[in-house]
Parts: C-alpha cells; sequence; structure tokens
C-alpha cells in the first residue's frame, strides 16, 4: 500500500496579506526537495489553508467526540451508520474550517510509505492501525528533529504579523489516494491579538524561499534557539514566555560569540572609543559578560541599533536574573522579549547562510549595508528592515 507520513504544523492568524482573506501570494507554496534529508520534502505554503491537513484534524476530532458511544468505531468496520460520522466530517462546528483565519501558514514535511496490505488497509478512516501509526509517526519526529520549528521562526522573521500564536494544527498526518486523511497527535487553538491587514506586494516570497533554500546549514545551528522560539509562541503564562524567550536569546548569543568576536573585537582598537555607535559593554567583552557578547554579536548583525539593542537587552537579564534569584515577586510584570527574539533570530539565520565574515566600516554615517568585499574597508550586514 502506497502512502503519505507528513508532520503538519499550520498557524491561523487575523492579519492578512493582500486584498482579501486567504489570497496566496505568486511562489506559494515554498517547496525544498529532500530537506532535511533524503527522502523527505518540506513545503511551506502561504495564505490559502492546506484542505486535506485540515481534514485531517477533523478526522480526529470527529474520533474523540464519537470515542465513548463507539459511534466512529462502528462506522469504521462497517456496523454502525456511517452517514452519523459523513455529518459529523462535514460540521463547520467541529473544525477547524479554511475561513476560521485570515491567513494560514502551514508547514508540512512529508515522505512516502510502502507498507503491507493488511485488514486495515480497506478501513474508510483510520487504514493504518493505531500502533502501526504511533511508530510511523515517532520515527518521523526523530527524523525531522526541530525542523518545523526551524522553519516556522523563519517564517516568522520574514513575513511579519502571522505566526504569532500557537498552531492550529500540530502533528502527524497520513493520507492515501481515494482515502480520508487523518491525523494523531493533539490540537491546540490560540488566538492572535493584533490583526493587521498588509498589501500582498509587501510579502516577498522570492526572499523567504531563497533564505530557506540556501540556509540550511544555518538552520541547523541555531535549531535548539528555534525550539524556544516555537515554545514561547504557544506559551500563555507569561513568566514562562519571557524565561523561554531569554534561553532563546542566549543560546543565540553563545552560538554566535566566537565568530562576532574574531570578527568585531580586533577593529575596535582602531575606532575612537567614544564613538557613539560603540556599546561600551562590548570593548569589554569576555566570555563570562553575557550582555558583552551580545553587544558584539548585535556589531556584527545590526550595527546601526547595537546600542539600544544592547541596552534592552541588559535590562531583559536583570530581569531574567531577578526571577532566578528568586527576589522578583510572583506578581511582578515581566517585560517582554518578542522584539529583539523576533529581530535577531532571523539576522543570525541570514549571516550563518552567508557563511560570511563581514567587517565594521569606520565612517560613522554608514547605514551597516553588507559589502561584497571582504576587503579592510568591508561593512556589517544589513538590517532588517
Amino acid at each position: 500500500m502506497k502512502a503519505t507520513i507528513a508532520v503538519a504544523r499550520a498557524y491561523g492568524s487575523a492579519s492578512r496579506y493582500g486584498d482579501a482573506p486567504r489570497q496566496a501570494p505568486r511562489g506559494s507554496p515554498i517547496t525544498l526537495v529532500n530537506f532535511p534529508k533524503t527522502p523527505w520534502l518540506t513545503s511551506v505554503t502561504l495564505g490559502e489553508p492546506v484542505l486535506w491537513v485540515l481534514d485531517a484534524v477533523r478526522v480526529r476530532r470527529v474520533f474523540a467526540r464519537t470515542a465513548l458511544t463507539g459511534a466512529f468505531g462502528r462506522a469504521q468496520s462497517g456496523q454502525g451508520p456511517r452517514e452519523q460520522i459523513d455529518e459529523m466530517l462535514l460540521d463547520p462546528m467541529i473544525g477547524p474550517n479554511a475561513d476560521d483565519w485570515n491567513w494560514w501558514t502551514t508547514i508540512t514535511c512529508e515522505r512516502e510509505l510502502d507498507l503491507p496490505d493488511d485488514e486495515w488497509t480497506q478501513m474508510p478512516f483510520m487504514w493504518i492501525s493505531w500502533s502501526r501509526a504511533e511508530e510511523l509517526a515517532q520515527d518521523a519526529r526523530r527524523d525531522l528533529g526541530d525542523v518545523v520549528d526551524l522553519i516556522a521562526a523563519s517564517v516568522s522573521g520574514l513575513v511579519p504579523n502571522v505566526i504569532d500564536s500557537s498552531p492550529v494544527v500540530d502533528g502527524v498526518c497520513f493520507r492515501r489516494a481515494g482515502k480520508t486523511p487523518f491525523q494523531l497527535p493533539t490540537v491546540t487553538a490560540g488566538t492572535p491579538t493584533v490583526s493587521v491587514a498588509s498589501p500582498l506586494e509587501r510579502l516577498d516570497v522570492t526572499q523567504l524561499t531563497r533564505q530557506l533554500r540556501r540556509g540550511r546549514p544555518a538552520l541547523q545551528q541555531l535549531h535548539t534557539v528555534a525550539y524556544w522560539w516555537a515554545r514561547a509562541i504557544g506559551e500563555a503564562d507569561d513568566w514562562r514566555r519571557f524565561m523561554f524567550q531569554f534561553v532563546a536569546l542566549e543560546i543565540l548569543t553563545n552560538k554566535l560569540a566566537k565568530a562576532a568576536q574574531e570578527a568585531v573585537l580586533p577593529q575596535l582598537r582602531y575606532l575612537a572609543l567614544g564613538q557613539a555607535s560603540i556599546p561600551p559593554a562590548a570593548l569589554t567583552a569576555n566570555d563570562g559578560d553575557l550582555s558583552g557578547r551580545f553587544a558584539v554579536a548585535a556589531l556584527l548583525l545590526a550595527p546601526t541599533t547595537a546600542v539600544e539593542d544592547t541596552r534592552e537587552f541588559e535590562r531583559l537579564k536583570q530581569a531574567r536574573d531577578r526571577v532566578a534569584h528568586g527576589s522578583a515577586d510572583l506578581g511582578t510584570a515581566l517585560p517582554s522579549a518578542d522584539r529583539l527574539l523576533g529581530r535577531y533570530l532571523p539576522l543570525a539565520l541570514e549571516y550563518l547562510a552567508r557563511g560570511k565574515e563581514p567587517t565594521i566600516s569606520n565612517d560613522s554615517t554608514s547605514r551597516g549595508r553588507a559589502s561584497r568585499s571582504r576587503g579592510k574597508t568591508g561593512r556589517l550586514p544589513k538590517d532588517a528592515e
């Protein structure tokens, strides 16, 4: 039996691009062949939903609703009224439905399966045994690792406002020709707090495609950062969300520290110590000073805002330290690391994808645009717009 297993995640957003909801931009879906490894095919679909993914979730929800009555099992085996289950699968109240959100971001990682025919093959709904499906799902998760988190983080950095809450769909699905797709693990739903309508022209699918395709090694280098970023996105508790975000920022800083210090620190001696564009912490950076390491990383990735960003990082670190030392009251409102993490994760992915080590320009009026030269007057990467 030929079938397909897919690790699927779909985010829904009240924000959108284009003149109408769920308007697919040119270039979507983005497909990555043999990614993250052979034989997986990874796709990113923007705007419109992937309908078979929603159908798979609906099967699982109907199964959960009818588990106690046995209606699903009887319809599955042909002993009960199939019409009842078919009606429930069409019930918009069960969902998820395509029009639930103005914009969908769906990530699927798929590969083919060649399974032997057995007594499950002819079943109308769950046509693989539950135990076998669980084994295949566990193998797929081990094979793919954190790749879905990594892609979601990349998309979030380049397509603002559409990944800002827990995924609507997050799990392993199975599908085959002529059969109803179905899903195994849990499904969660989040509610975005901001709704933004942006012109479709502002969505640069070409840039996103290029970054995903050329940045495969970079994605793997930052997989733990993306893991904590994804956990923070789906976290409702403000304290846990803040701590997850800061862990991601700290790991990102340490991942870049050595390359940043080698590229940046040797050139600081040639600059005036009082120059406003150089954060003071950067001049004393060492392995034991997290803020100093972040300052140097900020100079490497975003020199025009390095001072402001380093000061913000120091405020976040102070808040983290108060929590870690038990000196923050439980009712204390913690700051948000959303902006800093959302800015520096895509910048780091872009930098690592290029595989370059640019240098600082001594032109204080420079906007920090990337130079194609590796000479002494080369400049740092271009800041995110």
